[in-house]
C-alpha cells in the first residue's frame, strides 16, 4: 500500500499511536498483571474504565495506562470525561497537550492530558478531557 492509500496512512498512524503508548498488552495480560479474570478485564473495557482498542486481532491494552502496579491513579475517570465513543481518538487525546496552565506552571513546557495524570494534576487532565474540540 503507498502512503497516500487513506487505509495505509491511517494503520500508520494507529501503529504510532501505540508505540507512543509504551506498546500494548492482550486482555489476558492485562488480567494477569492487574490480577483479576479475564472477564473483569472485559468488563472494566466495556465501562470505559480501562483503555483498549481494537485491531485485527481483537482488543489490545496501551501499556501507558498501568503502572508497575496497577491502572495509573484516576485515568478512567478521565477516560469517561473524553467525549467521544472512538477508543482510538481517547488514545490520541492522551496526547494532547492540556493548554490550560496554573501561575506555578507558566514557564513550564505543555504537558500532555497523559502527562498531567501522571503527575497528578488531574484538575488539568480533567478540563481538557472535557473540553477538547471546543
Amino acid at each position: 500500500m503507498a502512503l497516500d492509500d487513506p487505509f495505509a496512512r491511517g494503520a500508520q498512524a494507529k501503529a504510532m499511536l501505540l508505540s507512543m503508548a509504551g506498546g500494548a498488552w492482550t486482555a489476558d495480560e492485562v488480567a494477569a498483571h492487574l490480577q483479576i479474570s479475564r472477564e473483569a478485564v472485559d468488563e472494566r473495557r466495556e465501562a470505559g474504565t480501562l483503555l483498549a482498542v481494537e485491531v485485527a486481532e481483537g482488543f489490545v491494552y496501551p501499556q501507558c495506562q498501568f503502572t508497575p502496579t496497577g491502572v495509573l491513579e484516576h485515568l478512567p475517570e478521565v477516560l469517561q470525561a473524553m467525549d467521544t465513543e472512538s477508543h482510538w481518538m481517547k488514545l490520541q487525546l492522551l496526547f494532547t497537550h492540556t493548554l490550560r496552565t496554573s501561575p506555578e506552571r507558566a514557564n513550564a513546557p505543555p504537558e500532555t492530558i497523559l502527562e498531567a495524570v501522571e503527575r497528578g494534576r488531574i484538575d488539568d487532565a480533567l478540563h481538557a478531557a472535557r473540553t477538547w474540540g471546543r
